[in-house]
């Protein structure tokens, strides 16, 4: 045997195992220099001040399910470091790694750009949020399916797992359970026994996915009516896809390096030009792999439903982000896996040799390592320093609530209020003030921490900026209330 056929065959578990490590090895170290920002501090400070029972209650305002939480909860109850979140992210990628690795039925050098492409080797374990579920249970679904006559009621469970990793993966679990239905139950209906035990495993699908929309039904009304990260029309979802993977994919030239090229090859607009053939490539191949294969028309359906609930959800509730924008791309590796055969071999490996570009952002990983994510860390060198124990810090805005609690512990930590909209020194009302001052113990000196910058003049406010970190204005304000009329002031310090 040649040694690049021993190096390139999906058979060589030494290979395999050595790609495993090296992913590994490198997550831990990209970890270890990420810096959390909100969302991750979120979770980990409701599981260490709350009960398992006010979780589950919580997640209808949350608009998420318990099952993270669930994941982080010991560890913060056992007293561990906070760095356990990343931990917990990194653990659950390298396990889907793992499995695609040894279980795929890709060749090697499909499974190493699906290993390391940018969303698998950043977005998902270092960035630790619900997303890190999504791999490990699309893969162990993806390999299960392969073998769901001899797990049956163990494939749908994991299908109804799913329905609890994030909202945008219900419609994927819809469409399977259909699929489930169609091959187990509907076509070999003849067959008595092994329609009721199809029943029986489609119930179990049924009572996963319902105990999800028990946790967040009421939030779901709450979110259409409220939150305003929405896409408005198609067009809009389109080019936020499109121009989300054209900034992205700005590393491929990176540096200095661009001078040695003309200067067509490195304009925004080649770059654009160049994504979209890629797609057009992608569009090419997938028509082969789901059309032209008789075997896997099926399929076709099952996508652009999972793909057309996204888009709804979109539309309606929660416009596509970060890490929600490379769920398609996922779910589409994952119809790939199910639906393998050594004739699409080329096809498989030019669709996801394309995708591997079109979700390139790998520049993001390197600014990660060098610079300070949300510098949390520099502010609170910051507060250390220059800010005495013991004083009140009012967070102007609950966007800025990043952990707070744990990383100022030394302090007195107030917000303005308990939602996302930003509270600026000129919109708040004197009762609002004057609910702050009584918080704050009647003190005159109040460390106001705001996402944006101000005159210093502002109406009968005046405010003293000590310094500007990042996102952060902090000023220091001192506050007098009359006790007879509750008129209040700011005045510089």
């Amino acid at each position: 045997m040649k040694v690049s056929n021993w190096i390139f065959s999906k058979d060589n578990k030494f290979t395999l195992w050595l790609i495993w490590g090296i992913f590994t090895i490198l997550i831990i170290l990209i970890a270890s220099q990420h810096e959390p920002w909100y969302d991750e501090y979120h979770v980990w400070a409701m599981c260490k001040h709350k009960k398992i029972t006010w979780l589950w209650s919580s997640m209808m305002g949350e608009g998420h399910f318990i099952l993270w939480h669930l994941l982080i909860y010991p560890f913060v109850k056992l007293g561990c470091s906070f760095w356990c979140l990343q931990f917990v992210g990194v653990s659950l990628t390298s396990a889907a790694v793992w499995l695609l690795l040894m279980k795929a039925p890709f060749d090697i050098i499909s499974k190493c750009l699906v290993t390391f492409c940018y969303p698998i080797m950043y977005l998902f374990p270092v960035i630790s949020r619900c997303y890190a579920l999504i791999p490990l249970l699309l893969f162990t679904t993806a390999w299960l399916y392969t073998i769901q006559q001899k797990h049956l009621y163990l494939y749908c469970f994991f299908v109804g797992l799913i329905a609890h990793t994030h909202a945008y993966m219900e419609g994927l679990v819809g469409a399977l359970f259909f699929l489930f239905c169609y091959e187990q139950i509907y076509i070999p209906y003849k067959n008595k026994e092994n329609t009721i035990k199809a029943i029986k495993a489609a119930s179990i699908t049924i009572g996963v996915v319902l105990l999800a929309y028990l946790q967040v039904s009421e939030s779901l009304q709450y979110a259409k009516d409220n939150l305003i990260e929405k896409n408005n029309n198609l067009k809009e979802v389109f080019e936020s896809i499109f121009l989300f993977t054209t900034s992205n994919n700005l590393f491929i030239i990176p540096g200095n390096w661009h001078q040695l090229f003309p200067n067509y090859l490195t304009s925004s607009h080649f770059l654009q030009l160049f994504l979209f053939v890629l797609w057009i490539v992608v569009l090419i191949n997938f028509i082969t792999i789901f059309i032209r294969y008789e075997r896997n028309r099926k399929f076709i359906f099952i996508y652009i439903a999972a793909i057309g609930w996204q888009v709804c959800f979109a539309l309606t509730i929660y416009g596509f982000g970060h890490q929600r924008i490379f769920l398609p791309p996922l779910i589409l590796i994952f119809f790939l896996w199910i639906s393998y055969h050594l004739k699409l071999r080329k096809a498989v490996i030019i669709t996801i040799a394309c995708l591997f570009i079109l979700t390139a952002g790998h520049k993001n990983i390197i600014n990660d390592i060098k610079d300070y994510y949300c510098e949390d860390t520099i502010l609170q060198e910051y507060v250390e320093k220059n800010i005495p124990h013991g004083e009140n810090l009012l967070f102007t805005s609950y966007y800025l609530k990043r952990g707070e609690e744990d990383l100022y512990y030394n302090y007195n930590i107030h917000f303005m209020q308990d939602s996302w909209n930003v509270k600026s020194p000129e919109t708040i009302s004197k009762d609002e003030l004057v609910k702050v001052y009584n918080k704050c113990g009647h003190v005159n000196t109040i460390y106001m921490f705001t996402d944006k910058m101000y005159p210093k003049n502002i109406g009968p406010y005046q405010l003293t900026m000590l310094t500007h970190i990042g996102k952060y204005y902090i000023y220091k304000t001192t506050i007098r209330i009359s006790r007879f009329s509750q008129e209040w002031l700011l005045n510089d310090t």
